[in-house]
């Protein structure tokens, strides 16, 4: 099996237990948990394919909490964070969904072109409401 399928099984493991978390709550805590660690597996394999320069931000970030942090967290607490930033795994399968969907079938395509003939004055309005309103469904999932 290649790096990419396993990759991809982690990112899967970790979207479904994000969906899991969002509508269950609380009671699918060790799921949630099992979700956090695919997640973490994910990213540990997706590193190698990163630039240097997206490496180098990352251990940037990665010195600069360190040096905010009194003390390394323990296991526990990588989880419990973890579980509150699990929702947002669910969004990068979801939104390449929605890319290919977007590519795909023609009524999408059509909706996005008079959308895209729409008057600025009336469509900024409403993405900013339409941006509100998802924003808020994803944190409701926190």
């Amino acid at each position: 099996m290649n790096i990419d399928k396993i990759r991809l099984i982690f990112l899967s493991l970790a979207w479904f237990s994000a969906i899991m978390n969002v509508i269950f709550g609380q009671s699918v805590f060790t799921f949630g948990n099992v979700g956090v660690l695919s997640l973490i597996c994910f990213f540990v394999l997706t590193f190698r394919r990163l630039k240097k320069e997206s490496n180098f931000i990352i251990l940037l970030l990665l010195l600069v909490a360190f040096i905010i942090l009194d003390r390394i967290p323990s296991f526990e607490e990588f989880l419990s964070g973890g579980r509150f930033i699990l929702v947002f795994s669910a969004l990068l399968p979801t939104m390449i969904l929605v890319r290919s969907v977007s590519i795909e079938v023609e009524r999408v395509k059509i909706s996005q072109n008079l959308l895209k003939k729409l008057p600025t004055q009336i469509s900024t309005s409403g993405f900013q409401i339409a941006s509100h309103f998802f924003g808020s469904v994803i944190n409701t999932g926190t």
